[in-house]
């Protein structure tokens, strides 16, 4: 609190003794507006004696020494309106100097004063003059603006002062600095409208706990608004068996407990009963004495429906969790690990600590610790997922790569309630991508190292890269070309498809290909380009692909004459995908080119050789070639036997490609099955004709027409003495 001090005058218009007041200002929760001058109560003012009064008024130096310990403005005007005291307060506040002279013109005064914007009584200009006239004015709101762009809100005050005589000798002006209770009115009433206008329930009640607050998420929580809340006790909200949880409040803030935190249950006014999570504050006079609390609510209800669900289901989950073939987990919102399922004794190092916690990271190779620390106390800082991977040693031992990932669970509000997690063994998929890695690594370091040819255009068609192959195909030094512009490199491009296709990439940022002849020596060549467009230019990548093309030219000529043939011709590409298909093809299998073009060989014809086709492929690849018989089946569903010769060739761009030449044997296997058809005729005929021999009692011989002996039964054969069969006939009678 502040003291303040008012002098009226030294006498009172009839000449009585005028008393001095000392009076202390308003409390700070009250307005400004509402400060009055003094009050008449015995126990706010002081009475001095008039001798003493009088003793004060004839000795300036005193009066001006007693005013100056005055905290508010006071400045004395004679009939002319002119300053003859002013103390240091007011000096302050005005920013005039101390050391000025008086007298200073009261409208000076008045000049630094203006009237303040939406205040009921508000300053206005002219009333000290017209104090001189009787008139007095009492805590006009007004603003001091200082010449240094600097103000003050006060509280003015004036009214005549009188002589002995009791006649107006001049003006009291008092100005009473409320800048500070101004900018606590503002605070407070911004203060009234965050609380008011909360979403969460905010209440106020004494230390009784009858409720002197009631804000509108009071009303939307609870049912009841502010009339029929404010003013009746808080147990009103009480469940039967917590009535004694505002007592119990009070009981620790009186201990020194400075917040309170709790989950608790209330009552709405429809009955329904709501989990809320309430913090409890203290409210405290300045002198530190509690008067009551501020307690706000939040309603809970959904994440408590939902902890019971997860409770109940816990069993469950956890069931379904040993199922799994991987490590899983779950975590308290702060990061606590509570749970693994029974796949972390396949782990060395995961063990439950003293507090039902787990410990997990002696499971981790030491230079993945940090780093798995790090993001797992991120994802808990923010809430984001959770995924790493890292390194863990198995139970056996092992070391394998694991990718541990982790999502959070929240509850209406947004906020984590848990943590459910999964650690997957990726080791076999990190080693591929590892081999992946290094074959990238190798192909990077065997592209550095090709023979095309480079360079690069900026936008303005200027030369700004040229490599070494460049420099060989072209015959063309980097130095003579850099910072040059294309066409004066190349002028013969100019209107080619060159000039033409560069433009295009520039233009539309998209990348083309194209091969083309250069016609001018001595850059005349078969070249194939790829452009790409750059930031600031683009990239051309070229090679001389005249002999492939001589080379294509010699194919296409063969490949006329091979369409003459009556083989039937195809090729096939590494895959099995037919990429020629000749005519005579055509006629042997019924299918047109376009027909076969792109087909997979085996499944069309539905070939099938005499050995596995893996082995026929891998002859090819060892020997360049391999020959045998193949069944195909053609378009109409004819089987025909076909002689296969297939020889290993490469295409453009050193394509590995198949040419296979097949010829029908079908009608030439049918006469052979039937020739072997007819000799196996012939030797059953002659098993037979030998066993009704051996059963005749006499030697029998059988000779053809030219006298070869052909059989003989065992009877001729012991008569004669085991003649051999091959003797002819004569040589056999000789014998």
């Amino acid at each position: 609190m502040h003291e303040s001090i008012y002098m009226a005058s030294n006498a009172s218009p009839n000449g009585s003794p005028l008393p001095v007041y000392f009076r202390d200002l308003p409390p700070n929760n009250e307005s400004a507006d509402h400060a009055s001058h003094p009050a008449s109560s015995e126990h706010d003012v002081l009475h001095y004696p008039a001798g003493m009064l009088e003793t004060v008024l004839h000795q300036p130096e005193l009066l001006k020494a007693l005013l100056d310990q005055l905290p508010h403005g006071l400045i004395v005007c004679d009939l002319h309106e002119q300053v003859q005291m002013a103390n240091t307060a007011a000096l302050n506040l005005l920013s005039f100097q101390p050391e000025a002279p008086l007298p200073i013109g009261l409208s000076a005064v008045e000049d630094r004063l203006r009237s303040a914007n939406g205040e009921e009584n508000r300053f206005e200009k002219g009333c000290f003059r017209r104090a001189l006239s009787g008139e007095a004015i009492s805590n006009q709101a007004a603003l001091i603006a200082r010449p240094d762009g600097t103000s003050s809100s006060v509280l003015v005050s004036s009214g005549p002062l009188y002589n002995l005589a009791g006649n107006i000798a001049g003006v009291v002006v008092s100005l009473v600095d409320i800048t500070t209770y101004k900018h606590d009115d503002e605070f407070r009433a911004y203060a009234a409208a965050i609380l008011e206008h909360a979403d969460e329930p905010i209440i106020g009640r004494t230390l009784e706990g009858t409720i002197v607050t009631w804000n509108a998420g009071a009303e939307r929580v609870y049912g009841y608004n502010a009339a029929e809340a404010i003013g009746q006790p808080i147990t009103m909200l009480f469940l039967p068996d917590n009535q004694d949880e505002h007592r119990l409040m009070i009981e620790r803030l009186r201990q020194g407990e400075r917040l309170l935190s709790m989950e608790t249950k209330r009552r709405r006014k429809d009955g329904s009963i709501l989990d809320i999570s309430l913090t409890v504050s203290p409210i405290r006079t300045e002198q530190g004495t509690l008067i009551g609390v501020s307690a706000i609510s939040h309603d809970v209800t959904s994440r408590k429906r939902i902890e019971h669900v997860l409770r109940t289901s816990e069993q469950r989950f956890r069931e379904l969790a040993d199922s799994m073939p991987q490590l899983v987990w779950t975590a308290l919102p702060d990061g606590t690990v509570d749970y693994y399922n029974r796949r972390y004794q396949e782990y060395q190092g995961i063990a439950p600590t003293a507090d039902q916690g787990w410990q997990w990271a002696p499971v981790l190779h030491p230079d993945d610790m940090q780093r798995t620390v790090d993001a797992w106390q991120h994802a808990v800082e923010t809430g984001e997922t959770y995924q790493i991977e890292h390194r863990v040693y198995r139970a056996d031992g092992s070391l394998r790569w694991v990718l541990s990932r982790g999502v959070p669970v929240r509850d209406d509000e947004g906020r984590v309630i848990r943590w459910y997690g999964t650690a997957t063994d990726i080791h076999d998929q990190k080693m591929a991508e590892d081999a992946l890695r290094r074959a990238n690594e190798q192909i990077g370091a065997i592209l550095a190292s090709i023979n095309d040819g480079f360079f690069t255009l900026d936008n303005e068609w200027r030369f700004a890269y040229f490599n070494d192959a460049a420099e060989t195909i072209l015959n063309l030094k980097a130095e003579d070309v850099l910072g040059r512009h294309f066409l004066e490199i190349f002028p013969a491009a100019k209107g080619t498809i060159f000039e033409e296709r560069y433009t295009w990439v520039m233009e539309h940022h998209k990348p083309t290909a194209f091969e083309a002849y250069f016609e001018t020596v001595p850059f005349a060549n078969w070249y194939d380009v790829r452009v790409y467009p750059r930031k600031h230019g683009i990239s051309i990548y070229f090679q001389v692909i005249t002999e492939r093309k001589r080379a294509e030219a010699t194919i296409q000529a063969q490949a006329r004459l091979l369409d003459q043939m009556h083989d039937a011709i195809l090729v096939w590409d590494r895959d099995g995908r037919i990429v020629q298909w000749y005519r005579g093809a055509e006629r042997l299998y019924g299918w047109s080119a376009e027909e076969a073009s792109g087909k997979v060989s085996l499944k069309l014809l539905k070939s099938k050789a005499g050995i596995p086709w893996k082995t026929v492929e891998a002859n090819l690849q060892r020997n360049g070639r391999w020959s045998g018989e193949i069944t195909h089946r053609t378009k109409d569903g004819r089987e025909i036997i076909v002689e296969s010769q297939m020889t290993l060739v490469y295409g453009a761009e050193d394509q590995q490609l198949v040419l296979e030449i097949n010829r029908d044997v079908t009608e030439r296997k049918w006469v052979e099955q039937i020739i072997a058809q007819s000799h196996a005729e012939v030797l059953e005929q002659r098993r037979r004709l030998k066993t009704v021999l051996a059963a005749l009692p006499v030697g029998v011989v059988i000779a053809d027409r030219e006298g070869r002996l052909l059989e003989a039964n065992e009877e001729a054969t012991r008569i004669w003495g085991g003649v051999p069969m091959v003797l002819s006939v004569s040589e056999y009678r000789e014998y």
